[in-house]
């Protein structure tokens, strides 16, 4: 991704603004909202009784309905922040979010997809295979999604598989890295944006995937010059693995020969990918195609 030449320097200090209002407000969420929200539908308290104790909102949370419910606001506060990061810059919504078809084709879509889907099973064979395990937060979020069936399975799609993925994309990749690549280069953005996806995912183990599948997406965006392959490549990689549990095609009880098949044919895919990614935009910088310069310079 090029800056028009007559573009100011980013200011990082916005980007640092916006990221603290979404990590404050996404704290603030599971704090005070969810909680009280718990709190104050408790048929006991209505009652006149006493209020139930902050264990009881922990519960509630590991349930369907707590975790679609959680997805949900957390999606709309991170739309909310991209919405008002988008409308406060002078450079046009979408160029500022990367909302354009990309220079390297809808195929990289497909390809950036697959390589999302191959990450995310490289991570989990690594983890199982080292014993690390998923970690409390996973294990009672896959828990609560293996039960959804019926319009609650179509819920969890829309709110997992689709309202979270797209409104994470267009922040992490669309809004906090276009932003630092364009004031630091390609490596420190990318990273660093990852670092920042991985954070908020809380969860060391959330984190640690995060931040991994931060990198390929942030670098697949960057080559493409556009969000839309990491938005796609998030709702796929989301969707499936609610179905996969849904289906029991993921119950953590592979062999270990098995994880390492799936370990080894993953970074393969990966490979692939990345491989025909670098490729294609070596194509497109050898004939000039940057739809973001040209439609910041009105061409």
């Amino acid at each position: 991704m090029e800056s028009h030449p007559d573009a100011p320097p980013t200011r990082l200090w916005t980007v640092a603004v916006a990221l603290l209002i979404l990590i404050a407000g996404m704290l603030a969420l599971g704090e005070f909202v969810l909680q009280g929200y718990v709190m104050l539908s408790s048929r006991a308290l209505l009652a006149g009784g006493v209020a139930p104790p902050p264990e009881q909102a922990g519960q509630f949370f590991a349930t369907l309905p707590g975790l679609l419910l959680a997805g949900t606001l957390s999606a709309a506060w991170i739309g909310l922040v991209v919405l008002v990061c988008g409308a406060l810059s002078p450079t046009p919504f979408p160029v500022r979010l990367g909302l354009l078809p990309g220079r390297l084709g809808p195929l990289a879509w497909i390809v950036v997809a697959l390589g999302g889907l191959a990450v995310n099973q490289a991570v989990d064979a690594t983890f199982h295979l080292t014993g690390f395990g998923r970690g409390p937060v996973l294990d009672e979020m896959m828990r609560a999604l293996a039960g959804a069936r019926g319009p609650a399975l179509g819920l969890a799609l829309l709110v997992i598989g689709v309202l979270s993925a797209t409104c994470e994309e267009l922040f992490f990749r669309g809004y906090l890295q276009r932003r630092l690549v364009a004031r630091l280069g390609a490596a420190p953005g990318i990273l660093l944006t990852a670092l920042a996806f991985g954070l908020v995912h809380w969860d060391v183990h959330h984190s640690l995937f995060a931040f991994v599948f931060g990198l390929f997406l942030g670098w697949a965006s960057y080559v493409a010059d556009s969000t839309w392959p990491a938005i796609v490549a998030h709702a796929i990689n989301n969707t499936t693995s609610v179905l996969a549990l849904v289906l029991g095609l993921d119950d953590g009880a592979t062999s270990a020969l098995t994880q390492g098949f799936l370990l080894i044919a993953s970074v393969a895919v990966i490979a692939l990918a990345i491989a025909w990614l670098a490729r294609r935009a070596a194509r497109a910088d050898a004939e000039g195609v940057d739809r973001t310069t040209l439609l910041r310079s009105g061409a």
